[in-house]
């Protein structure tokens, strides 16, 4: 039978004693933080227009290190302001939305462990939520009197067309009046020569 020598166990117990010692003073693994829930939430239909988006976080965000972004559905960024943090809670504020449509969220923060962590998710506005445009009328125009006065010359008036009819009558008839005095000339003078001869 074989009986383990002094050192040799000695030397074991020094190796299992460094080992536990190691174990117990090293730090817990640090886990990248996560996004437990938004709101708007993900995927959903708003029942009413967002000022806001919120990020909830499993930790605390690191502040400097986390942003929040969010664009209309012409990809046009709606944010207004920085991100602010409070607690577990990541906040931006909206522009007043005027499109219906998917929005797009997109995200970035730093977790304790030195790790940025990103995401993205979307939500939908209705076209009923949006206020009503009121369309403007466009103004009818109004005829002038410079349009109105060609159609009133372009008519001749009744006026002038009597006056061109009695005009156009009156010197039909002129040769025959003429006509007529010259027979009552010559009918006297004839008259006015027998009575000088039967006198």
């Amino acid at each position: 039978m074989h009986v383990p020598r002094p050192t040799a166990l000695r030397a074991l117990a020094a190796v299992a004693l460094v080992t536990a010692a190691g174990l117990l003073a090293a730090p817990p693994a640090s886990a990248h933080n996560v996004v437990v829930s938004t709101v708007p939430a993900s995927g959903s239909t708003v029942t009413e227009l967002p000022s806001e988006v919120v990020l909830n976080f499993e930790e605390p965000p690191i502040a400097g290190g986390t942003s929040i972004v969010v664009r209309d559905p012409g990809g046009e960024v709606v944010t207004s302001g920085a991100t602010s943090l409070s607690g577990d809670s990541a906040t931006v504020e909206l522009q007043p939305l005027t499109l219906p449509g998917t929005y797009a969220v997109t995200y970035r923060s730093a977790s304790d462990d030195g790790h940025t962590i990103t995401g993205s998710f979307v939500f939908t506005v209705a076209g009923s939520l949006l206020p009503d445009a009121t369309p403007i009328d466009a103004p009818t125009p109004t005829p002038t009197d410079s349009a109105a006065s060609p159609a009133a010359s372009s008519s001749p008036s009744p006026s002038a067309s009597t006056s061109d009819a009695s005009s156009g009558s009156g010197g039909s008839a002129l040769p025959w009046l003429l006509g007529g005095l010259a027979v009552v000339v010559v009918a006297g003078a004839v008259v006015a020569l027998v009575r000088r001869r039967s006198a």
